[in-house]
């Protein structure tokens, strides 16, 4: 995933590509990092998961069955 928005990044102009480091955690904390072909480099084959993380946080609470 993250290396196809690389190659898109590559083929088009001012498009920065901004990743949030464990997810939605990240995102709540403002934990971001460019994401770019020298930073991603030692990941290409290990998918973005291992890149950025993630985090098990629900955005609202499930609902219990």
């Amino acid at each position: 995933m993250i290396d196809g928005l690389l190659r898109f990044q590559a083929s088009r102009k001012n498009v920065q590509l901004i990743g949030f480091i464990n997810g939605l955690k990240g995102l709540m904390e403002e934990n971001v990092v460019e994401i770019n072909e020298e930073s991603f480099k030692p990941f290409r084959n290990l998918g973005g998961f291992d890149y950025l993380g993630r985090s098990h946080d629900y955005l609202r609470t499930p609902v219990e069955q």
